[in-house]
């Protein structure tokens, strides 16, 4: 394993590399990168919240050419992106990185509130040791769209494109059908969000996920941004969507992550582990879902007036 104050790598199939965010508490959540190396590139996969020089840190893997894609846009997935010069990440995603734009705008501003962000989310046997200059500084960048039905080839290895919206509209998962691992970012999780602002409806997400599922006889194993699965974790969520639809599910009341009221599909169970307190569900079953009473439905679309 190969690991320095900031990250942690391992090799989870050939050619494959999982690399871990070790530098803060993950009280709050593990999160995850991955490599994936062709013969002729190699392919970064989201570069969590911007602690140290991810990039850098790649190097250490391969000596190919790297090149970044995000599975979306939020901040513990692109929050490092800076390390790089370009990335590719769904077009319907793109308008939410405008947050990226202000901080080439005014990095003086960046600069000190990353750092204080820093010193809050680290280890302890971190906090004394943060350099100002240990997080990826803003500068311009090219962003370029992807589609679903693109492919990535990286030299004797093709990655496809999936789009998944829920999470976030433009949300995608990256199929490798070498080692038969989806990459699945936050598309299909034991806390999919669909209550923050640029979510999709769960109508809407759920035919995302029955398109998803074309792909399942590909891949054995779902990676993602901060949990890991069987491919059943899709069947789980299109159960539960369903009964979200239909009015059946626990309809369990909550406050979100970012204050106001949403429901989980399932009851949360508070459940220890040796990374701190975990939510599960009295059936066993893994796949949960937050959303808001409102966004249950698709909202019928308008024609935009130009």
């Amino acid at each position: 394993m190969i690991r320095n104050k900031f990250f942690s790598a391992e090799e989870i199939a050939p050619r494959t590399f999982r690399i871990t965010n070790c530098f803060d508490s993950h009280e709050r959540m593990t999160t995850y990168s991955y490599l994936l190396e062709g013969d002729e590139r190699a392919m970064v996969i989201d570069t969590m919240f911007g602690y140290g020089n991810l990039k850098t840190f790649c190097r250490e893997l391969t000596d190919r050419p790297l090149f970044l894609v995000n599975t979306h846009y939020h901040g513990d997935h692109a929050g490092g992106n800076f390390d790089f010069d370009e990335c590719w990440i769904h077009a319907a995603d793109i308008p939410y990185l405008q947050n990226m734009a202000a901080a080439v705008n005014d990095p003086a501003t960046f600069r000190n509130m990353r750092y204080e962000q820093m010193k809050q989310a680290a280890l302890p046997e971190n906090r004394d040791s943060i350099l100002p200059t240990d997080f990826s500084m803003p500068h311009p960048m090219f962003i370029w769209p992807v589609w679903d039905g693109d492919c990535f080839e990286l030299g004797n290895r093709l990655v496809e494109v999936i789009k998944v919206g829920g999470h976030t509209a433009g949300e995608i998962v990256l199929l490798d059908r070498t080692t038969r691992i989806c990459f699945t970012g936050d598309a299909c999780n034991s806390n999919t969000l669909l209550n923050l602002p640029g979510s999709l409806s769960v109508e809407e997400y759920l035919e995302n996920l029955y398109h998803f599922k074309t792909f399942q006889p590909a891949f054995d194993h779902c990676h993602g941004g901060h949990e890991d699965f069987d491919a059943s974790i899709i069947d789980e969520g299109i159960e539960l969507c369903r009964r979200v639809l239909d009015g059946t599910d626990d309809h369990w009341e909550t406050t979100g992550m970012r204050g106001g009221v949403c429901y989980y599909g399932m009851a949360r169970i508070p459940q220890e582990t040796a990374l701190g307190t975990r939510y599960g569900r009295s059936d066993g079953k893994r796949f949960n879902i937050a959303y808001l009473a409102e966004t249950v439905r698709k909202t019928p679309k308008t024609p935009r007036i130009l």
